[in-house]
């Protein structure tokens, strides 16, 4: 790897010429080096993730013909000194996760609440659960309301359940670029008594 004290004669040239690469860092040193070939064929998770991260590009580069979906980016990298293009990236390549479901409140009776802790490096946009029986026969189904500054999200139960059986809760959360993940628990309704 050669070294280049940056002058008026290297002092403008970065990235790669031909097959050199320069690199040019804070203090002010240039590296030199030749730009390494690659030998062994790409595997199918690399291919999996530049096609992913293809999509993600995509996506960025269609922000702008959504104005609103484009300005929520454009807002936050204004508060975050970020652009507006690497948070929309960022939130593509990164789906949501759910940490928590708390089932402590709920018993099966209509207005009972279910908490769901939710996160995502941009924005959870929505959090659904669907509630069935064992054997899929749907109960309900309804998205949670996010509370204020948490990621935190209640459901409130708008069937009532006979106590005795299990259930099937299924959540999902949705960030702003479209990802989802959803995080499926089983909950047994305990008879009174």
């Amino acid at each position: 790897m050669g070294k280049v004290n940056p002058n008026n004669a290297v002092g403008i040239i970065e990235g790669r010429v031909g097959d050199l690469i320069f690199v040019r860092y804070a203090d002010g040193r240039m590296i030199v080096r030749h730009r390494p070939v690659r030998e062994a064929p790409f595997t199918a998770g690399e291919v999996a993730s530049q096609s992913h991260f293809g999509k993600a590009v995509v996506y960025m580069k269609n922000l702008p013909a959504q104005p609103a979906q484009h300005a929520v980016y454009k807002q936050a990298a204004r508060s975050s000194r970020k652009r507006a293009c690497d948070l929309a990236m960022g939130d593509f390549l990164n789906a949501p996760v759910i940490n928590d479901i708390d089932l402590s409140s709920y018993t099966g009776k209509i207005g009972e609440t279910i908490s769901v802790v939710a996160i995502d490096d941009f924005e959870v946009a929505t959090v659904c659960l669907t509630i069935t029986e064992l054997n899929e026969t749907l109960i309900e189904h309804g998205a949670a309301v996010p509370e204020s500054n948490s990621s935190k999200w209640v459901y409130q139960a708008q069937a009532s359940v006979p106590s005795g059986q299990t259930l099937v809760l299924h959540v999902s959360a949705v960030d702003r670029a479209g990802n989802s993940v959803t995080k499926t628990v089983h909950h047994a309704l305990i008879p009174a008594g």
